[in-house]
């Protein structure tokens, strides 16, 4: 697949408003490698550097359907979109550079606007992608008070990827409009999905042209400028936008459609055959012919996407990939698939949707609700999803992208529609037990830091990818990240193999200035866990909160208490549970020594803006019970 939607986002407020979209077979490779950007068709627009001081007056769009075929064979041939946009700077001078984005798929028919000269460029530039795509670039003067008019024409030749158009900018618009307009035979066929639309918005469906054409026009006045504030859910889950609906009649003929791109044969199949046998030989089952084969391509097959022409769509031959050793995720199932069935495991293509896309294919038939391609296994009546792209991570391991996402599997003429589990955040676990022995103001011991799933994966990308002197000073960084009075003699980290559950890093430490002494007490703080840290900031803010990982937060000390001192008083226990989180606080002792344990677990990752308030003091209630001191006494 071509861009990913997961940065979609980023698009969409730091460059500007994304149109309809143009997805070809887009790339997702997730949270451990390059994040690609969403490929797009209007114009985007760089911020000028005063806020607010850009509007636009007037914005429309005009998005005409041309057909081919008649009857039950009739079908959308190509898609004109015009587009004018007029700037305008109300305060000072300013300045915005449009950038119109074209490839093999859609041309550049026009683009004018008076007093700039359009140039023509490279979009992408990557160590890690290229591929065919171009910009048309118009530098804007703006001066208070006066237009500039944007003209701009494109012609898409392959419609079934442009579907998504959002509704807004970056900047405010005062008066807005998109008007769709095809052939009377395709009312009933072609359709828009609506999704976040203010309420203010107006859409229309009507037969014109004396009964020759159907029209869809949404209108709109005094739209706000868009913005995704921080920590919100991904745009297409918030923002207000509309996708094309119809291109594909179900999701069974859009499966017809996204396997022909996968159909070809490869000459030199038996390499990849041999290799993977070669890999396997001392492998004793199935499943661990699977874990092989799912751990060397995730080693050793490096993410770079060459996509020029059709390559945007069509994976590269599976012995291609392994004999250049890199690929996009396209190329590195495509490699899956033939080593798994290489060695005789039913290995399958599986198109899918990152978690920044809400819609199921069955929803919306189409190639833009899927963004990333990984592959499967059909073994002991079971599913496995293996995706190559995720790097270095542990078995059975599923990024927080693809949980829960549902997936188009390769079956013969008909697609197998499946879904990825949703693994529990006990499958994410951040553990930290402490055994030290308080000495005066400090405590002197060890620190062990148990990691699995989102956390161990994490860890093993960064260290797979470093230096050797960054290696060595990985575990050192990676345990004193948050901890500003902690200092560490001999870290290390061990267990990053994909068959160990738990990472572990682990060192001796000294913790600083963890009591205080008032009134002939000494008071020690445990110090657990920063969890005010994840209060969600209300200035100004109007949209929900999104956490992107569901995990679970284990901080346990066990403090060895000196002869010379006397434990006068524990605090309270506390436990607070609801649908976000649960969050557990306890105290006990055992001999001279006293044991706090922390467990925190997050659970919905989705805060709706009308609870965060209440998420917020319910972090409150547990900062305030991770603040109580332990009371002691010299003897």
């Amino acid at each position: 697949m071509r861009k990913n939607s997961c940065v979609e986002e980023l698009i969409v407020i730091s460059l500007g408003l994304s149109k309809s979209i143009t997805m070809k077979k887009a790339c997702h490779h997730h949270i451990f490698a390059l994040i690609m950007f969403l490929f797009l068709s209007f114009p985007m627009i760089v911020k000028g550097e005063v806020e607010n001081n850009i509007i636009i007056p007037e914005e429309h769009h005009l998005i005409t359907l041309s057909t081919e075929g008649s009857g039950d064979r009739i079908r959308i041939g190509k898609i004109k979109h015009e587009q004018n946009v007029t700037y305008t700077s109300t305060r000072v001078p300013d300045e915005v550079m449009v950038m119109f984005p074209y490839d093999k798929t859609q041309s550049v028919d026009k683009a004018k606007c008076k007093g700039s000269v359009p140039e023509y460029r490279k979009l992408w530039s990557s160590d890690l992608f290229h591929d065919d795509s171009r910009a048309c670039v118009m530098k804007l003067s703006l001066e208070p008070g006066k237009n500039s008019d944007v003209q701009f024409t494109t012609t898409t030749t392959r419609p079934g990827f442009s579907t998504l158009m959002y509704i807004g900018n970056i900047y405010p618009v005062r008066n807005f409009s998109i008007t769709y307009k095809m052939p009377v035979e395709l009312k009933g066929i072609i359709d828009v999905a609506e999704r976040n639309l203010p309420d203010s918005l107006n859409v229309t469906r009507e037969v014109v042209s004396n009964g020759k054409e159907y029209q869809i026009q949404l209108t709109a006045k005094n739209i706000p400028a868009m913005k995704l504030e921080e920590g919100s859910p991904y745009a297409r889950m918030i923002l207000p936008h509309i996708m094309m609906t119809g291109l594909f009649s179900d999701v069974n003929e859009l499966y017809t459609y996204l396997h022909g791109f996968t159909t070809a044969e490869d000459p030199a199949a038996s390499t990849v055959t041999d290799f993977a046998l070669d890999l396997t030989k001392d492998c004793e089952t199935d499943m661990e012919r699977l874990e092989v084969i799912q751990d060397w391509v995730r080693d050793n097959i490096r993410y770079v996407a060459i996509e020029t022409g059709d390559l945007g769509y069509i994976p590269d031959l599976p012995s291609e990939v392994l004999k250049k050793r890199f690929g996009d995720c396209k190329g590195s199932a495509s490699l899956i698939k033939a080593m798994l069935r290489g060695v005789g495991i039913d290995g399958r293509l599986v198109w899918i949707g990152t978690s920044s896309i809400p819609e199921d294919f069955t929803d919306v038939p189409n190639p833009g609700i899927g963004n990333h391609m990984i592959a499967a296994a059909l073994l002991n009546d079971s599913i496995y999803y293996v995706d190559g792209t995720v790097g270095a991570a542990p078995q059975g391991y599923y990024s927080p992208s693809i949980q829960g996402k549902q997936t188009i599997i390769e079956d013969g003429n008909l697609p197998l529609i499946h879904r990825v589990p949703v693994l529990s955040p006990d499958a994410s676990c951040d553990s930290v037990i402490i055994h030290g022995t308080l000495a005066e103001d400090k405590v002197i011991g060890s620190m062990t830091e148990l990691i699995s799933g989102y956390f161990k994966a994490a860890l093993a990308n960064r260290y797979k990818m470093a230096d050797d002197d960054r290696k060595n000073k990985m575990a050192s960084a990676y345990l004193s990240e948050g901890r500003t009075n902690f200092s560490f003699v001999a870290p290390r980290i061990d267990n990053l193999e994909p068959e160990e559950e738990y990472a572990r890093v682990s060192a001796i430490v000294k913790i600083e200035k963890t009591t205080t002494e008032s009134g002939g007490k000494v008071y020690f703080n445990p110090s657990l866990y920063q969890i005010r840290d994840s209060k969600v900031n209300m200035k100004n803010r109007t949209q929900p909160f999104f956490r992107v990982v569901r995990c679970r937060v284990v901080r346990e000390l066990h403090l060895t208490i000196p002869e010379n001192m006397t434990v006068e008083k524990l605090p309270e226990d506390f436990h607070l549970d609801n649908r976000f989180m649960d969050a557990s606080l306890t105290y006990s002792r055992d001999g001279d020594e006293v044991i706090c344990r922390f467990v925190l677990v997050w659970k919905d990752q989705m805060v709706p803006y009308a609870e965060l308030k209440g998420y917020n003091d319910d972090i409150t209630k547990v900062s305030k019970a991770l603040s109580q001191r332990i009371q002691l006494s010299k003897s």
